[in-house]
């Protein structure tokens, strides 16, 4: 039986990217989008044409209603749900002291907010099959921080904490929790940040570059197959951190 994949936040970048790996994998496929219905439906019709299985479904992860309905639908669809990619996110690059709350709500709502609401949802089905891979994309600034990026940070940070415990409640029944840090890519959100902050990061990375969406994909694709590795942070960036 194919195994099922909802990747969020899945209409471009490295959603995108996920999408078509997983794909090629052999996975159907659900591409997740909130406002960017043309090209998660152009994405969609690319994985059918290349021999894939895909429906878009849209669904705004800040809300509970809407992604216990899209969780509904591919349970309905496919009769099943074997792995979650929480890769919706946004970013809002200012000092604390000039944020507003309501730029602060927004990126821990989706961030944050989004990953715990569709890893609840997911989990209620993947509990039935005694199977599944929950897989959050976070952040290295969730470890270090980053100026002016306080709250993408604590949203990341939160997102490491609710992976760890996630894998202990949900270990005993054969549920796997892991995250990754894929590092600095270019991206449409990273497209948004200051030209400083894109070179301040790959002048950083000891290797001088950016990271590359394709092999940070193959290696979800890779580390999604793999039944015994759960609880773990894994660091794709040739940035080294350490805790401030």
């Amino acid at each position: 039986m194919k195994k099922v994949a909802l990747v969020t936040g899945a209409s471009r970048g490295l959603g995108a990217r996920l999408a078509v790996e997983f794909a090629r994998a052999g996975y159907r496929l659900v591409v997740n989008y909130h406002s960017h219905r043309a090209l998660a439906s152009r994405l969609a019709r690319r994985i059918i044409r290349d021999g894939g299985e895909a429906f878009c479904c849209r669904a705004d992860v800040r809300s509970g209603a809407d992604v216990e309905m899209m969780v509904e639908k591919v349970v309905a669809r496919w009769g099943r749900l074997d792995l979650l990619v929480n890769n919706a996110g946004i970013t809002h690059e200012a000092l604390l002291i000039s944020m507003t709350e309501d730029d602060w709500g927004r990126v821990i709502d989706t961030n944050l907010k989004g990953a715990f609401n569709c890893s609840r949802a997911a989990a209620r089905h993947m509990l039935r099959q005694r199977s599944g891979h929950i897989i959050n994309i976070c952040s290295i600034l969730g470890v270090c921080g980053g100026r002016g990026e306080s709250g993408y940070a604590a949203s990341k940070a939160a997102l490491i904490g609710l992976t760890t415990s996630l894998a202990r409640e949900l270990g005993r029944s054969g549920i796997s929790v892991n995250a990754v840090m894929p590092g600095f890519m270019r991206t449409s959100m990273t497209s948004t940040v200051a030209a400083g902050t894109r070179v301040a990061a790959r002048r950083s990375n000891v290797l001088n570059r950016f990271s590359d969406p394709a092999a940070v994909a193959r290696f979800i694709v890779n580390l999604a197959a793999m039944e015994t590795v759960s609880g773990q942070l894994f660091n794709l960036d040739g940035r080294i951190y350490r805790w401030a």
